[in-house]
């Protein structure tokens, strides 16, 4: 064996999660998230299933972009009905 990590291995730093879990923040798609990666989409979602702190991250940052987004919603309509 090399003692090589696995491409896998190598995205389970904190700094590699902390920037998936910014990516899916900032709204990128999966398939933008693979090439940013340089993974196809399958290995991608075969990743999630295989490690829960890759899927971890990603859902963290999706919800967060999800709240915002809800947040902004509601901020839009209340302009709406108070001004």
């Amino acid at each position: 064996m090399s003692g090589r990590k696995s491409k896998l291995q190598e995205w389970l730093t904190p700094e590699k999660l902390t920037l998936l879990e910014y990516w899916a923040k900032e709204g990128l798609t999966d398939a933008q998230i693979c090439h940013n990666i340089g993974i196809s989409k399958a290995t991608y979602y075969k990743w999630q299933k295989l490690n829960t702190e890759f899927l971890n991250s990603i859902k963290k940052g999706k919800e967060i972009k999800a709240a915002g987004m809800i947040l902004e919603k509601n901020t839009q309509v209340k302009k709406k009905m108070f001004y």
